[in-house]
């Protein structure tokens, strides 16, 4: 009778430790696939961002006398949306700030990236604008 008493203790004693690694296991998955999923919403946010960046340089290039400061508006693409302005430094020189975000399923957002660069627009042909060496900031 004594021993079934020790291996009902140990078999108890066993899952108590089991129960409390797998609830520490879930845990850190769940941490784990959160900082994923932001991981991935952040990257989203800085290619919509980059989005805005070529759409801001097509804006400037189409329109070299302004109006200036230019503001776009939120512009939806997929899940997340950008937002550039557009404003002149001085002579061709174009400072371009735009904003990238994915929405959650509410609309709000998720993530956000911020990114800020000078162009020159004096070029011959379109599509040939010429970043500014060093000028490319993600804020």
């Amino acid at each position: 009778m004594m021993r079934k008493a020790q291996v009902l203790l140990f078999v108890l004693f066993f899952l108590l430790i089991l129960g409390v690694l797998v609830s520490a296991l879930a845990v850190m998955w769940r941490a784990d696939i959160q900082t994923r999923i932001s991981e991935r919403e952040a990257l989203q946010a800085f290619y919509l961002a980059q989005a805005g960046v070529a759409q801001g340089k097509i804006w400037a290039r189409y329109n070299p006398m302004g109006p200036f400061p230019y503001d776009s508006g939120w512009v939806t693409l997929g899940t997340g949306r950008y937002r550039f302005t557009v404003d002149t430094v001085m002579g061709n020189l174009r400072n371009i700030q735009v904003t990238g975000q994915v929405l959650d399923s509410m609309g709000q957002p998720s993530a956000e990236r911020r990114i800020t660069v000078e162009v020159d627009i004096n070029t011959s042909a379109p599509g040939d604008e010429v970043q500014q060496p060093w000028t490319w900031r993600e804020i």
